[in-house]
């Protein structure tokens, strides 16, 4: 992945140590009950993840934002 503009160094602080992006992570994951409303857990618990990558770079060194990604 680059930051477009082909950047090699953070305008800001001119740190070439690199630069991050967020990641945005949605989990959905379900609790089980009894007609009662008691907890059961002992059922299995269903998960799914999901991930999302901003396209904001962020300088490692002073969090400055820097550009935009490609991949």
């Amino acid at each position: 992945m680059k930051i477009k503009g082909n950047i090699k160094k953070c305008p800001n602080c001119k740190s070439e140590n690199g630069f991050y992006v967020l990641v945005k992570i949605i989990r959905h994951s379900s609790d089980h009950f009894n007609f009662d409303g008691e907890y059961l857990d002992k059922t299995k618990t269903w998960d799914t993840i999901r991930t999302t990558q901003e396209k904001i770079a962020y300088c490692n060194q002073c969090n400055h934002k820097i550009g935009v990604v490609r991949n």
